[in-house]
């Protein structure tokens, strides 16, 4: 599923839905260091969720950052999930 940038808001509605039964939440990182370290991308926010108890990391970015670079070419897509 393709989710454009403007999409933010369904994507992450529909990702706590997903967690709410396992009584587990993404957090909105805003922290600027933990922003830096993606650099050369300079992101305002993303989202992450750890799950220590099944070892589980997830992040949910943009895919266009603040000064229009994109991580991966095609531009249709506008949020990055990544499982680690």
């Amino acid at each position: 599923m393709l989710c454009t940038r403007k999409d933010e808001k369904v994507l992450m509605d529909a990702l706590h839905c997903f967690l709410e039964p396992l009584q587990r939440t993404f957090s909105k990182t805003k922290n600027k260091s933990l922003l830096e370290a993606r650099r050369p991308y300079v992101y305002k926010h993303d989202y992450w969720n750890l799950n220590k108890e099944k070892q589980v990391y997830v992040e949910v970015y943009p895919n266009q950052d603040a000064e229009g670079k994109y991580k991966f070419a095609n531009e249709e897509v506008g949020w990055i999930f990544l499982p680690a």
